[in-house]
């Protein structure tokens, strides 16, 4: 916390040759803070320091990377995207439906978003992104449709 009260972070980013820490100040840390988890895959723009001796960056953007398509095959993810409430019952007979209905080579990933938090998961499923888009839309709506990573 600064000594006006506003949240920053210190992290740690680092590969299997080395590592940085990475300052993310409170403007930006608004807009990161729900991408920074342990292991997390990302990528950071920013401003390298060089205060004596030691380097930092100050972080100024941040994005998760999808790594899943090089851990299957290549084929980049089919992301879907749907609000919590919308998780039910039939909505998930509905989704496994029509993921059926689609077979092809892309992994699919569902974001469920919640007021708070939103969760990524890993589907078991492998879709054709060439067929599978209408369907999505026309079940879950268009919002429901991220496209292919």
């Amino acid at each position: 916390m600064t000594k006006q009260g506003n949240a920053w972070a210190i992290v740690n980013l680092a590969d299997r040759d080395a590592g940085i820490e990475v300052l993310f100040f409170p403007a930006a840390y608004q807009l990161v803070q729900h991408a920074l988890a342990e292991d997390n895959v990302i990528a950071v723009k920013g401003k390298i320091e060089d205060r004596d001796g030691t380097m930092n960056i100050f972080g100024r953007e941040l994005s998760v990377l999808d790594i899943s398509s090089a851990e299957i095959g290549g084929k980049p993810p089919v992301k879907l995207s749907l609000p919590s409430h919308r998780i039910t019952e039939q909505s998930v007979k509905e989704l496994k439906r029509i993921l059926a209905a689609h077979p092809g080579d892309n992994p699919v990933h569902l974001s469920v978003r919640g007021a708070h938090k939103t969760t990524v998961y890993a589907l078991q499923a492998t879709v054709d992104p060439t067929t599978i888009a209408s369907d999505v839309k026309g079940t879950f709506g268009a919002d429901a449709w991220q496209g292919i990573a």
